[in-house]
């Protein structure tokens, strides 16, 4: 009972996080907002680790790079460029922020904590009326921008709250 009081604050205090997908091109650039200020709660932290928020995501049709504080050193990892390559399109529909979705499904491969390889299934709401093939994290691969994805075996989903357009936007 305690654990699963503890992850059920994480969850509670992940539903309050809030990112941005910034896209220019090709590129995208994924991190948790600047202004979300931790109160110094724990399971506030905890929510942020849990949810990869502690990372900021870069991806262009050349690389993806996960760029953060890993083992207390400020580096960037490249990312696996073909982990989202093999989308199976499914014929699910449902309307996102006004824009058509198309539901899609795949799958990668991953270790569990004791290093056993694991199969990881993972979802994502895309539109092709945004033909731009990014999302949260480091998703892509789909034939429009990912509005709604997330692991199927976890409670945590990215959905997308607020589209802007701004003419101005440059990735840094």
């Amino acid at each position: 009972p305690i654990i699963k009081s503890e992850i059920l604050n994480i969850y509670r205090q992940a539903e309050n996080l809030e990112f941005v997908l910034k896209i220019l091109d090709d590129k995208t650039h994924f991190k948790m907002r600047e202004d979300m200020i931790s109160d110094k709660n724990e399971y506030f932290e905890k929510a942020i680790v849990h949810v990869g928020g502690k990372y900021e995501y870069f991806q262009n049709s050349e690389l993806k790079l996960k760029h953060g504080d890993i083992f207390g050193e400020e580096m960037s990892i490249l990312l696996d460029k073909e982990k989202y390559s093999n989308w199976n399109i499914l014929k699910e529909k449902k309307m996102i922020l006004g824009y058509p979705c198309f539901k899609a499904e795949s799958e990668y491969k991953s270790f569990d904590k004791n290093g056993n390889e694991i199969e990881i299934e993972v979802f994502a709401w895309f539109t092709p009326q945004i033909p731009i093939s990014g999302g949260p994290l480091d998703f892509g691969g789909l034939p429009g921008l990912i509005l709604e994805a997330g692991k199927k075996d976890q409670r945590i989903i990215f959905t997308a709250r607020n589209i802007e357009f701004n003419p101005d936007f440059s990735v840094v």
